[in-house]
């Protein structure tokens, strides 16, 4: 999911400014669209001086990989400050009660965000957006935490819809990224979402300061706003009660489970974390999903997923939060805690993610 990524770069980096023009869609959005501003994209031109550290995985040098614009159908509105892009939803991304499954809600927000970072960037061949400002840096930022609140009328099968985001700076060393999911006819908010990241220093493998070229370089596209309907900010999911039993089943991460980056897509640990439910949810809908990152899974390694249920009453918000879907409360509340597992002593149930998710009777 993404909100600022980077891939390895040296040498000097021209910038091209261009319109955002329209173009062929994805098959996904409707037709084409434009913005009302110019965009600059990264143009890396080859420099001597480039070493080893610049070649992707297929040995090509970042300096000479072509910059691609974006060809998409979404849109810079708000003074350019958020981005809108529209989608159908598909039957296969439904489940019997018609309604967008949790993951595949999880999954078009994602695209959404990355459609909007390559309007912004451009995209290397071959590579995810990338801010030019960290490339020389090698920074990127790192998905944290994410909270989604889903209205009682949430996106069903053929619905067209809207998804608004956008991003912003938020302390030292981390960023916020927001979403909005409208019916795209009346305007009414179907979702929304929030999600914390932090930035990584990729050589040194620990946190890093935001760089203030990188602040000043976004800062046109900074958007101070609060999603409505998410009830407070994306936070640290609780544990499971105390002696509370978990229903458990084991998973194994598969080749079409990895992304671009070679690690577990995201939207895969809220699909294992629901099928995990011991009693599947039929009657039921989304409420809520949060999901707390903790470290990465990749392909060939085997997790245990422990499922923690229970009974709530109180609307679907928690410790005092306020929401704008309060009034058709959730009925039940589970708990996924995903491990791995078969690895050396030291990270056999090492904790990956867990996934918190409330449900409402239709």
């Amino acid at each position: 999911m993404a909100l600022l990524t980077t891939t390895a770069h040296k040498g000097p980096m021209a910038m091209r400014c261009v319109r955002a023009g329209s173009g062929r869609g994805s098959g996904r959005g409707r037709g084409s669209s434009s913005s009302s501003s110019g965009r600059c994209t990264v143009v890396a031109p080859h420099s001597a001086a480039a070493t080893s550290s610049d070649q992707t995985n297929n040995g090509q040098l970042m300096s000479e990989m072509k910059v691609e614009t974006y060809v998409g159908t979404g849109h810079l509105v708000d003074d350019d400050k958020r981005f809108e892009v529209e989608y159908y939803i598909r039957s296969s991304e439904c489940g019997v009660s018609q309604t967008i499954g949790p993951a595949s809600l999880v999954s078009l927000l994602q695209e959404a965000a990355t459609e909007h970072a390559f309007l912004l960037w451009g995209r290397p061949e071959g590579s995810y957006p990338v801010d030019p400002t960290m490339r020389d840096a090698n920074l990127t930022f790192v998905l944290t935490r994410l909270r989604l609140v889903v209205s009682p009328n949430p996106p069903r099968w053929g619905q067209r819809v809207a998804i608004r985001t956008w991003f912003d700076a938020e302390g030292k060393a981390g960023a916020r990224r927001d979403w909005e999911v409208l019916d795209a006819e009346t305007g009414e908010v179907l979702a929304s979402a929030t999600s914390t990241w932090i930035l990584l220093d990729m050589v040194k493998r620990r946190l890093a300061r935001v760089p203030q070229g990188t602040r000043d370089f976004n800062a046109p596209y900074f958007f101070d706003d609060v999603a409505r309907g998410r009830g407070g900010a994306a936070r640290k999911v609780p544990d499971a009660k105390s002696g509370a039993e978990c229903a458990t089943r084991t998973v194994e991460v598969a080749w079409s489970d990895n992304d671009a980056n070679g690690h577990v897509n995201n939207a895969r640990f809220v699909r294992w974390a629901v099928d995990a439910i011991p009693e599947s949810p039929f009657g039921q809908v989304l409420s809520m999903v949060e999901v707390e990152f903790v470290s990465e899974a990749m392909f060939g390694e085997a997790l245990e997923v422990c499922c923690y249920e229970d009974v709530v009453s109180d609307g679907g918000c928690k410790d005092g939060e306020a929401s704008d879907f309060v009034g058709v409360g959730a009925s039940r509340r589970c708990l996924s805690v995903l491990r791995k597992r078969g690895l050396s002593p030291k990270k056999n149930g090492k904790e990956v993610a867990r996934v918190a998710t409330e449900w409402r009777s239709e």
